[in-house]
């Protein structure tokens, strides 16, 4: 309750309190804040979401029979492994790293924008 109410007064000193739906304020909120250290290994987690896609063309490996096989590294150990699953399993998970409408990438910003002719 304490962070919504704080968010809703920074929200406020902006030129658009008003463009946020009514409802968000009348939901309760979960709000989950835990230490992460020095912020490092989060860092490492969402940055491959931030730059890059989540997963290249290029560790796609075979194709066949309604099945997917690709390449990974295992988060825990580094090792490169291979994973195999139904096209519509792997459909899902691809699309759980999708990013939601209206959001975007690093790189599209600024000096990495595709209209600034840096590219």
């Amino acid at each position: 309750m304490l962070f919504r109410a704080k968010v809703r007064a920074a929200v406020g000193q902006t030129p658009w309190p008003g463009q946020v739906d009514a409802r968000a304020w009348a939901k309760s909120w979960v709000v989950d804040c835990r230490p992460v250290g020095s912020g490092v290994s989060a860092l490492k987690y969402l940055a491959p979401y931030i730059f890059r896609i989540a997963l290249s063309n290029n560790r796609i490996e075979q194709v066949t029979n309604g099945e997917v096989t690709f390449r990974y590294t295992e988060g825990k150990t580094g090792t490169h492994k291979r994973a195999r699953l139904s096209v519509d399993s792997f459909i899902g998970r691809f699309l759980a790293h999708v990013l939601p409408f209206a959001f975007v990438k690093v790189r599209s910003y600024g000096l990495l924008h595709p209209s600034s002719g840096n590219c």
